[in-house]
């Protein structure tokens, strides 16, 4: 009778036996390993550390072991994965999948029947999606193992998002949180098979090398915007971008490391020329082949469209202004409403101001000593000198040549994707037309006779 009752008792929810109660489990209040799940000891002590676990779950019930057949099920193959969400690391036994392999990378991983087997190695998959290629970091090369596992943990870790729901599990971007990657249905077994289509070692490094084009030919643009402007269609004749994981040289040494202004909630516009941005930079240390040491930028609060005037002496900002007034009203059909600047005496005199209430400009300065207040200008400043220093800095060309780097990064920024500005870049947010990369070239390269017609 008594062992009947035992036989009825549902499993201890500490050690999973059911021949007694939670409360009187030998092992209640010890501590347990996270590594090898056994009581007495934790994590950092276990004389089993650095194995690794392919399947932690531990019970030996009919259900669970439905779990493990899917290392046998029919649908198996080199391309077929299998979506574990108990499994420690992705894993694969197909060594003709990895870009790039670590064979000095060696441990063990404990199957879910705790059978041990030998890791002979770590590296990246490359994989082809509708979304674009992906590299699938820190996967475990296992030529004893049966199938190949994606880990729900790792992936988590690296930023996904998974969602399990009906009778399927739906896998979100790490920086995009809303662009579905996959959708997996459920197969026979409760089993969640994904099918992969690897990209061969020749054509991803074909893509990384048009990736790397791509990036030096935007003014060193970073990959994920390049990815963005690929994706929503905001440039015409660009190809496929690749995000790439790695350093570009140019932009390590061209590129500072400022805490931004922050971009705020203040008042945006809701139509071109409703507030125009303004601030000058300079003097630089050498002039430019024309002799200009400021240059200054006027940026559209609604489009955020960029343009740059170079001058000799900040005396000109007047002037130059009223070339840009002309030039942006003609374009546009509207007048100027709003212009906002420092307080620089260059924006901020008697002449300026005349000339503004004439126009019927409201002329707004920030408070002295409080560039935040004018953080669209001066976040735009930061940015085209990064990228012009990044030009610069490839080409190894002569600091006389900044101006011409100025302009090629403003002209570039204003074809590049913006948060400010939702699914289309500033120049088609001004005019209305989608720019092309087809006559883009790297900065400083020389052109042939065919390319300069």
């Amino acid at each position: 009778m008594e062992d009947k009752k035992k036989q009825n008792m549902r499993p201890c929810r500490i050690c999973k036996r059911t021949n007694h109660l939670e409360k009187d489990c030998y092992f209640r209040g010890k501590p347990q390993c996270r590594n090898c799940k056994r009581f007495g000891h934790v994590e950092k002590d276990c004389r089993l550390k650095g194995n690794y676990q392919a399947n932690c779950i531990e019970e030996n019930n009919s259900s669970d072991q439905l779990f493990y057949t899917c290392n046998s099920v029919a649908e198996t193959g080199e391309a077929t994965w299998y979506i574990d969400s108990a499994a420690s690391n992705h894993m694969t036994y197909n060594k003709g999948a990895f870009q790039t392999l670590d064979e000095s990378f060696k441990t063990n991983v404990k199957l879910g029947d705790n059978h041990i087997v030998k890791v002979e190695g770590k590296g990246s998959v490359a994989i082809n999606t509708k979304k674009g290629t992906r590299i699938i970091n820190d996967v475990m090369y296992i030529p004893n193992l049966r199938t190949n596992l994606f880990s729900v943990g790792q992936m988590m870790e690296k930023g996904y998002t998974l969602h399990f729901g009906g009778d399927s599990c739906t896998i979100y971007d790490n920086k995009d949180k809303t662009l579905k990657i996959a959708e997996v249905r459920m197969k026979e077994h409760r089993c969640f098979p994904i099918h992969l289509q690897y990209m061969g070692r020749t054509a991803m490094k074909a893509q990384e090398d048009q990736s790397w084009l791509w990036h030096r030919r935007l003014g060193h643009f970073n990959f994920q915007g390049l990815k963005i402007l690929h994706q929503k269609k905001m440039m015409t004749d660009l190809p496929q971008i690749q995000a790439i994981e790695g350093a570009c040289e140019a932009c390590l040494q061209g590129k500072q490391h400022k805490k931004p202004f922050p971009s705020g909630t203040s008042w945006r516009a809701k139509a071109v020329l409703e507030l125009i941005h303004t601030d000058v930079c300079g003097p630089m240390r050498t002039p430019s082949h024309e002799q200009n040491r400021y240059f200054i930028l006027f940026i559209d609060d609604y489009s955020r469209m960029t343009w740059v005037y170079f001058m000799r002496e900040k005396s000109e900002v007047f002037k130059v202004f009223k070339k840009f007034k002309n030039l942006v009203e003609k374009q546009s059909g509207r007048s100027i409403k709003v212009l906002r600047s420092d307080r620089g005496k260059e924006y901020n005199n008697s002449e300026f101001d005349k000339f503004c209430e004439e126009e019927g400009i409201e002329h707004q300065t920030t408070v002295s000593y409080n560039p935040q207040q004018n953080g669209v200008s001066e976040r735009k400043n930061r940015t085209v000198m990064e990228m012009a220093r990044s030009m610069l800095q490839e080409k190894h060309l002569p600091k006389a040549f900044w101006a011409e780097a100025v302009y090629t990064a403003v002209y570039l920024l204003n074809r590049c994707p913006t948060k400010a500005v939702q699914n289309m870049t500033p120049i088609e947010a001004w005019s209305g037309k989608k720019p092309s990369a087809k006559h883009l070239r790297v900065f400083g390269s020389i052109l042939s006779n065919r390319e300069k017609a």
